[in-house]
C-alpha cells in the first residue's frame, strides 16, 4: 500500500528533526543502512535527498531565530510594562 502523503511529510520531519537534534551530517539519508532501516519500516517512503534535508534545516533553522527574537521582544516588552508599573 502506498504511503499517504501526511506520513510521508511527518516521516521527512521527524528525519530533519533527528539530523538536528542528534547533530547527524545531512549526508546520512544518503547512506544504504538508513535506506534499508526506511525500508523495512515503511516500504514505500522514498527518502529525501541531501538537498532536501538541507534546505528543510535551513528553514528550521531560520524559523527558530525568528522566534526566539520574538520571544525576545516580547520579554523586554513585558520588562518595559513591569518596570513602568512599578514606577508607579
Amino acid at each position: 500500500m502506498p504511503v499517504q502523503p501526511t506520513d510521508a511529510v511527518m516521516i521527512t520531519q521527524f528525519i530533519t528533526q533527528m539530523t538536528v537534534c542528534d547533530l547527524l551530517q545531512p549526508c546520512f539519508v544518503e547512506g544504504k543502512e538508513f535506506h534499508r532501516l526506511l525500508h523495512y519500516i515503511e516500504p514505500e517512503y522514498t527518502v529525501p535527498s541531501r538537498t532536501n534535508v538541507m534546505s528543510r534545516l535551513e528553514l528550521s533553522l531560520m524559523f527558530s531565530y525568528v522566534c526566539n527574537l520574538n520571544n525576545k521582544r516580547c520579554n523586554v516588552l513585558h520588562m518595559t510594562a513591569a518596570f513602568k508599573l512599578t514606577a508607579w
